[in-house]
């Protein structure tokens, strides 16, 4: 329990016998069970590395299997979670209210904090609560960070800047073309910022060949309901082929400000036998659409009005863990992160120009002319590059490079590049 009053802070194992001076804490808002799976992989990689580790959060959500001996937990409260909300940082917006279980009483703080030797702080938002921190501050920066709130609030983008200041704050980002976006924005120096790609769960999404017997053509799509996942070029699409002839079927999966947008098209232009969107379905549900699906689509493209666009989308990358063939947009970090597989000769990643219902269209009917799933080897070789292991030797060197070197480790850190793929 807490020595801080008021607050209810569980540890778990916490004789690890490394020294506290040597603890890395990570800072992370409250969970999602997509943020759950990341956070638990991230952690189990550094703690493979020697370092000692804090995990501070405002909730925890208690997935069977995602404990790891030696971890010390703190539970600390957010504005949503009831606690210590005379202590939150000033940051306050409507749109921003979402975070509010990220903005954590700085009093609460106290505690976790003490005697650490580096700060990770998972998604901007929780790295304002660390602007005046004596160590280093690696903060992650994710879409709705760079995409929305940089953007559009000015309390944030002035908290960030302030953040920067200084040698030792490094700025992480999944895609060397969300990097350049953000960093551009901040007037980061480009020592300050590193590219480190994102996590994939292969033990989740275990290869599964696919085939195609006839029938409908069942497409999947997941994601928040935003214009810039652009799900309404994914249902035009799907109206043309359908007016073709060409027998598709559509599952939507997320939740978001798009969604009665969407709704409205698929009324409008009689897709509800056609199209069925899902809202509350979990890892494992997703899990079982992409195996019961034939193609994963993502249409995405930048919102004219918001400018926002994809930073990673780890979606993808989980569709072609199962052996999904994917359709997917040319722009951005998806041509990037994803050009290795278009590229590659068996031509079941495609490419179509973003924004290009038509395009979208003909790929869709040639992916059902001529079907198979991508090689299982260069699948695995492609995503062998965003593995804990390989990921893991990305923060390695950050971190080494920091200066924050476990105990009983050597100063030479293992070879690593910022993009892991």
């Amino acid at each position: 329990m807490s020595d801080v009053s008021g607050i209810d802070v569980p540890l778990r194992s916490r004789g690890t016998g490394r020294r506290s001076d040597m603890t890395l804490l990570h800072a992370v808002p409250a969970y999602s069970r997509i943020n759950e799976e990341y956070i638990y992989l991230h952690l189990k990689a550094l703690m493979a590395r020697g370092y000692d580790c804090r995990l501070v959060t405002s909730r925890l959500l208690g997935t069977p299997g995602r404990t790891l001996p030696g971890l010390e937990v703190h539970v600390v409260p957010g504005r949503e979670s009831g606690g210590w909300a005379r202590q939150l940082t000033r940051i306050e917006s409507k749109l921003l209210r979402q975070y509010r279980e990220f903005e954590v009483g700085t009093l609460a703080l106290a505690r976790p904090t003490r005697d650490v030797n580096a700060i990770q702080a998972q998604f901007g938002m929780s790295a304002t609560n660390f602007l005046r921190a004596p160590v280093p501050v690696i903060t992650s920066m994710h879409g709705y960070d760079g995409n929305v709130a940089l953007r559009s609030h000015r309390e944030f983008r002035r908290a960030m800047q302030r953040l920067s200041a200084g040698d030792d704050r490094v700025f992480t980002f999944p895609s060397r073309h969300f990097a350049d976006k953000v960093a551009n924005t901040l007037s980061l120096a480009p020592g300050q910022v590193r590219v480190v790609r994102n996590y994939v769960n292969q033990d989740f999404f275990p290869w599964r060949a696919r085939r195609f017997d006839g029938g409908p053509l069942r497409l999947c799509c997941i994601g928040r309901f935003e214009g810039f996942k652009d799900q309404i070029t994914l249902l035009e699409a799907v109206r043309q082929l359908r007016d073709q002839g060409v027998d598709v079927r559509l599952d939507l999966v997320g939740f978001g400000p798009t969604q009665d947008r969407l709704t409205s098209f698929i009324g409008i232009h009689g897709l509800a036998d056609r199209v069925t969107l899902h809202a509350n379905l979990s890892r494992e549900g997703i899990r079982d659409l992409l195996y019961d699906s034939h193609v994963y689509v993502q249409p995405s493209h930048v919102d004219p009005q918001t400018g926002a666009e994809e930073s990673f989308c780890i979606a993808i990358m989980e569709a072609l863990a199962t052996g999904l063939p994917v359709i997917a947009s040319d722009y951005g970090a998806l041509a990037e992160i994803y050009r290795p597989m278009a590229d590659a000769p068996d031509g079941a990643f495609r490419f179509f120009e973003a924004g290009n219902p038509e395009a979208l269209a003909n790929a869709i009917d040639d992916s059902l002319e001529d079907y198979h799933s991508p090689d299982e080897a260069r699948v695995q070789q492609f995503i062998g590059g965003f593995s804990e292991r390989s990921v893991g030797e990305a923060w390695y060197d950050i971190l080494t490079g920091l200066g924050v070197i476990p105990d009983g480790t050597g100063v030479t850190a293992p070879s690593a590049t910022d993009a892991a793929v």
